[in-house]
């Protein structure tokens, strides 16, 4: 039998704010803050223990608590109209950009067991680190790691193995991922080449141009070496530049 039913709850606040170009300036910004709660996110989820959905409402595949995104396009103001030649050159010049700071995924540990892999008993909450340090701890194995831990796996601090007669306490969703904070900003200028009916236009294009860290997400096996750990992270700072021709 194949029965394709759930039930979800979503509460939030949505703020946004938007100028209209002024002095060469115009922006916007939108914040949202939210939450979102399942206990089947998609038509592929499938609950551990079928008799007791209500083991399986927790957070959202989705659900990002908060999102704060900014942009901007700004005119440099000067030699804006020039006629000289390094006014042309120097002159007419646009900044433009967006920036996202978002909450990480939430995701869902699990357990090697006799009886094979479940979620865990949940016995404490997690302590999370900064992934950018290197760092010897115990993996989830008990043996000494090193590596760039998200979070302590502190074996037995967090989660420990079910008995074999019974599922995992601990919800899904329950290990908040790393999350994005990321600036991406573009300079343009259009150079007239005959009147107003012939121009090229000029841009440079930088993706993540601070290079922040923006780490993919940890393992969370329990019972695994590497639990707690990140092994990769998004792409680094990215710039390209291009021509078009508009006749």
């Amino acid at each position: 039998m194949l029965e394709s039913s759930s039930s979800s709850n979503y509460n939030g606040l949505q703020v946004g704010l938007n100028s209209r170009y002024r002095k060469g300036l115009s922006y916007g910004m939108s914040y949202t803050f939210s939450k979102a709660l399942d206990d089947g996110s998609t038509d592929a989820t499938q609950a551990e223990n079928i008799y007791n959905f209500r083991a399986e409402k927790s957070h959202s595949d989705f659900d990002r608590n908060h999102i704060l995104v900014f942009n901007y396009v700004y005119e440099f103001p000067f030699w804006r109209k020039g006629r000289r030649f390094h006014e042309k050159a120097l002159g007419g010049w646009k900044l433009a950009g967006t920036s996202q700071f978002q909450s990480g995924p939430w995701l869902t540990p699990s357990i090697s067991t006799a009886t094979g892999a479940r979620r865990p008993d949940r016995v404490g909450p997690p302590r999370y680190l900064d992934p950018r340090d290197v760092v010897t701890l115990k993996g989830g194995d008990g043996l000494p790691r090193t590596g760039n831990f998200y979070f302590d796996p502190g074996p037995g601090g967090m989660f420990v193995a079910p008995p074999a007669d019974r599922y995992g306490n601990s919800a899904p969703r329950v290990i908040r991922g790393p999350g994005r904070d990321n600036w991406n900003m573009t300079l343009m200028k259009d150079f007239a080449l005959r009147g107003e009916s012939t121009k090229l236009t000029f841009r440079a294009e930088a993706f993540n141009i601070f290079n922040h860290s923006q780490f993919n997400n940890p393992s969370v096996s329990a019972s695994s070496r590497d639990f707690g750990t990140v092994a990769s992270s998004a792409p680094g700072r990215n710039v390209q530049m291009g021509l078009k021709l508009i006749f």
